[in-house]
C-alpha cells in the first residue's frame, strides 16, 4: 500500500510453527524477498522485532498493518480449529 515511500523493511519474526527458528525478512519499496528460515536464534531473545525506514509514512500505520496481520492469523487459527 506505501511500497514507493518504503525505503527499508528488515526483521526477524518468530513464527509459531516453529519457534525456535525465526524468519528473516527483507523489503525495499514494492520488492519483497520471500523469507529466509535461519537454523537458531541469534541470542536468547526470541522476541519479533521489524525495522521500517520510510518517507512520508504516517507514524501510526505500521502499528496499525500489524494488528491487521495478527487479527488475521488469529481469525485463520480459530477456523482451522472448528
Amino acid at each position: 500500500m506505501r511500497g514507493a515511500r518504503l525505503l527499508r523493511l528488515k526483521g526477524l519474526v518468530r513464527i509459531a510453527e516453529a519457534p525456535e527458528r525465526p524468519a528473516a525478512i527483507h523489503a525495499i519499496q514494492h520488492v519483497v524477498h520471500p523469507p529466509e528460515w535461519l537454523e537458531a536464534w541469534p541470542s536468547a531473545d526470541r522476541r519479533s522485532r521489524i525495522m521500517l525506514i520510510g518517507q512520508g509514512i504516517p507514524r501510526h500505520f505500521p502499528a496499525r498493518l500489524l494488528a491487521a496481520i495478527e487479527a488475521e492469523v488469529a481469525e485463520e487459527t480459530a477456523r482451522q480449529a472448528t
